[in-house]
């Protein structure tokens, strides 16, 4: 809602500048305690009040002030590295569970204040004895959104829901007065869209938790209601803060340029030198604070790799592909047995990939995991500085070698280059011949992949998270592409030179870091 505030503002060539209060969270460091000793998410305090007092104030004196966000995946607040004005009449938006409370905007006069509280109002009756309240509501609405964009457990949001509703009676309803206008959030049809995220979402609560009677409650209201095609909400509903897709930027699939560049850079630098591409768009994404980005970017990154591996490699794919034709280049038969070798070497990730799939999507959300794969990846890389050079051509067992390292580089943090490049050493495969078989076995694992990401996607009737934009997403594919293709020769020109080793080093420092800060 206050985005769109801030949106029709601007149409009316109004400046203004919202401010979250979320993104002041203090962390679970420096959050209060409830008389137990666990965390209490629901006090004012968890809000940095002398931060936000402060930029509030230098922001109405018209000065820079850098924008902070706050991370829900790690539990801390970060700075991306941008700056927030007001110009001059403009108009500063605040928004947040505990905006009306007056700690908060202590240094504004209240004659230059409108405060609005916001809150979900359901009419709809479904049953006789099943009428949706607020709470119910908001509950929905915080159970795909806790999952969605903050990786919490749906049992953990059903426990947590009591002391939320106990601190709202503390923190936030006796400022409820205050407001100078009431507006009701809640949309009609909200419930039959909400269905497609929530109904699987209660029933895994109910594995953990049993039948509850708020559970059994949330059950019978979904069960009386047929769910709609979300892709039919519009892209500027209010409800698309929830479940994402927004054409609004709400700090969720909202990325900006610098943050997608900095993802595309790391896909295109560690796709191919032996740093694990997938480890560091992980780590990059925790330390970013974006979370789950959505499968969009992810695909068209490695898409945009793929390509920089056919144009560097065109002459040689040319050359095999006219030679399996008999139209020239290799003879048939040596371009059909390389294209076996291929297949023969695809096997091992594709069998692993099939058999651990749900393990290895765990995996991708531990930040020490992947440090600990990257220092795995650093002892092995850092090992091939023993291993003699060899001078074989790769036969259809070194194919099966580097498709067994191929297959254990599935894990985000162990780098599929270095262990294929690494076996093919071990193995006395030539240094230039594993680095263009390499990368040439990576293609039918990246683009099946990708095909299988598109297709579940377009399966979809709705998303699962929030999307980057497409602009976005075509920008990112490019930089991604171009960045690969130099990364592709300076890992070759360390392989002539056989200082391949020299990644493993930093391999075992970046892991070390990600176990101990992340």
């Amino acid at each position: 809602t206050a985005t769109r505030i801030c949106t029709q503002l601007m149409v009316e060539d109004r400046a203004a500048v919202q401010l979250s209060t979320d993104d002041y969270f203090v962390g679970d460091d420096e959050n209060p305690r409830n008389p137990d000793g666990t965390l209490d998410y629901e006090h004012v305090e968890c809000v940095d009040i002398p931060a936000l007092t402060a930029d509030i104030a230098a922001l109405l004196r018209g000065e820079e002030v850098a924008r902070r966000k706050f991370d829900f995946v790690n539990h801390r607040p970060f700075y991306p590295g941008d700056e927030l004005w007001l110009p001059a009449g403009g108009m500063l938006v605040i928004e947040g569970i505990h905006a009306l409370n007056p700690r908060l905007t202590a240094g504004i006069d209240d004659a230059v204040k409108y405060r609005i509280y916001i809150e979900p109002r359901p009419s709809v009756e479904l049953f006789m004895d099943i009428k949706p309240s607020a709470s119910d509501a908001r509950l929905l609405r915080r159970l795909v959104r806790d999952n969605q964009f903050r990786k919490v457990n749906p049992a953990k949001t059903i426990l947590r829901w009591p002391s939320v509703l106990a601190g709202e009676k503390k923190w936030i309803e006796p400022f409820r007065g205050n407001a100078d206008a009431v507006f009701d959030s809640y949309l009609v049809y909200e419930m039959l869209v909400l269905k497609n995220y929530v109904g699987g979402l209660v029933e895994l609560a109910r594995k953990e938790l049993g039948d509850l009677p708020q559970l059994m409650k949330l059950r019978r209201m979904l069960g009386a209601v047929e769910a709609v095609d979300a892709t039919r909400v519009p892209g500027d509903s209010i409800l698309r803060e929830t479940i994402g897709g927004s054409q609004l930027d709400y700090g969720r699939g909202g990325e900006t340029m610098q943050e997608v560049t900095i993802l595309s850079v790391l896909q295109g630098i560690a796709e191919f030198l032996p740093i694990s591409s997938s480890g560091h768009l992980v780590l990059g994404k925790s330390l970013l604070g974006l979370g789950d980005v959505g499968i969009r970017l992810d695909i068209f990154l490695h898409v945009g790799t793929l390509f920089a591996v056919c144009a560097f490699y065109w002459r040689i794919i040319r050359r095999i592909a006219l030679g399996a034709f008999g139209l020239g280049g290799e003879s048939p038969r040596e371009a059909w047995l390389y294209c076996v070798k291929i297949v023969v070497s695809a096997v091992p990730a594709a069998v692993v990939g099939i058999l651990l799939k749900d393990r290895i999507e765990e995996a991708f959300a531990s930040p020490k995991l992947v440090g600990a794969a990257l220092v795995f990846t650093g002892l092995v890389l850092t090992a091939t500085r023993f291993l003699s050079r060899g001078k074989d051509g790769v036969g259809f067992f070194h194919a099966v070698v580097m498709g067994i390292a191929q297959a254990v580089a599935i894990l985000p943090g162990v780098s599929r280059s270095g262990m294929t490049l690494a076996a093919a050493r071990a193995s006395k495969v030539e240094p230039e011949k594993a680095a263009e078989f390499s990368f040439l076995m990576s293609v039918p694992p990246i683009a099946g992949a990708a095909l299988l990401e598109i297709v579940k996607s377009l399966n979809e009737s709705a998303p699962t998270v929030a999307e980057v934009s497409w602009g976005l997403t075509i920008y990112g594919a490019a930089v991604a592409a171009v960045v690969g293709y130099f990364a592709l020769a300076l890992l070759l020109r360390s392989l002539r030179s056989d200082k391949f080793w020299l990644f493993g080093p930093y391999c075992v420092a970046a892991g070390a870091v990600a176990i101990a800060c992340c």
